[in-house]
């Protein structure tokens, strides 16, 4: 039993194998929904079903394109528009991006390349100071290369493709 028959799933290929996997396993689907309850159609029944399905695909598609749309708007205007922040930030509500627990860390790196010292010198500095890289265990050059190297840091935003001068330089 479920709420909606889009709540097995927005997809119609999806939508027709979780039914036909129920069904070899003897389980019937149910909607609560009377309105999607079309047994009295008869041999239209699956027509409508499928219609149904294909208008929740349909929905589910439109919801992306304009969450897709809003995001870029926003990614043009230099704002943060969702994914991995950058070192040193964590996400701010609807608000962008405020500096994280890890910003420290991004001040040693940036003041210590800034005073030219080697990539390993600045990994090694980091360990001293027991600042931890978000993946492993192991500060290494490679990735404290990558995060200066980020053009966030020099207030430029980019997301999918579009890069726009950050709204909220830091």
């Amino acid at each position: 039993m479920v709420a909606k028959a889009d709540r097995i799933s927005r997809d119609l290929e999806y939508f027709y194998y979780s039914k036909f996997v129920l069904k070899n396993r003897g389980i019937e689907l149910l909607s609560a929904n009377s309105a999607e309850d079309f047994t009295s159609l008869g041999a239209l029944a699956p027509i409508m079903e499928a219609m149904v399905v294909a208008f929740s695909q349909f929905e589910r598609t439109r919801i992306n394109d304009r969450m897709t749309a809003g995001r870029m708007l926003k990614a043009a205007a230099g704002g943060y528009s969702g994914g991995q922040p950058p070192y040193g930030y964590r996400p701010n509500g609807r608000h962008g991006l405020e500096p994280s627990d890890e910003y420290n860390a991004l001040r040693l790196m940036r003041a210590m390349k800034e005073a030219g010292r080697t990539l390993q010198a600045i990994c090694d500095a980091l360990t001293a100071h027991g600042y931890k890289p978000r993946r492993g265990i192991v500060w290494r050059p490679s990735t404290v290369a990558g995060i200066l190297n980020n053009k966030f840091y020099d207030d430029i935003y980019t997301y999918a493709g579009i890069s726009a001068p950050r709204a909220n330089p830091g």
